[in-house]
């Protein structure tokens, strides 16, 4: 598309069909309800688009449970807010560090059996209320193939 001005009024016209829209400038005021549209067409940088981009090959599902985060002889119960077959998303007052590596259990049950997974933080963001929300991957355990090589 590409912008046109003819006497007061607004447009743009197709580059492939020569189509033209038109519009007129206002006074009138914009409710608050509606957002404001631009009159000229605005192209989206490519290299935004391909950042918004969803990189997950599994879906998350929004879960409120327990997770143990275990590293250095310590275990942590801290609470999940999603999860996928790859990973979990979790909350903590204490922020850990990119790539930390530690072992997971979720759902985590205290005086159960729980089974703890290879994992490493991917991503910490820091929330509003002083807490980090961490984004935890977990890692390929290692095959008896692996060993040998």
């Amino acid at each position: 598309m590409v912008p046109a001005s003819i006497g007061g009024m607004y447009g743009a016209i197709c580059e492939n069909c020569g189509a033209v829209t038109m519009w007129k400038a206002t006074d009138r005021e914009i409710s608050s309800g509606r957002p404001a549209v631009s009159p000229i067409p605005v192209e989206i940088p490519k290299e935004s688009l391909e950042a918004n981009t969803e990189k997950r090959t599994n879906k998350r599902a929004a879960i409120k449970v327990a997770a143990c985060v275990r590293y250095s002889g310590i275990d942590l119960v801290v609470v999940c807010e999603n999860m996928s077959r790859g990973g979990f998303r979790f909350r903590s007052k204490k922020k850990y560090p990119l790539d930390l590596r530690f072992e997971a259990s979720v759902p985590y049950t205290k005086s159960s059996f729980n089974i703890f997974l290879p994992a490493r933080i991917m991503y910490c963001q820091e929330l509003a209320n002083g807490e980090y929300r961490h984004g935890v991957a977990y890692i390929k355990a290692l095959t008896p193939m692996d060993w040998t090589r």
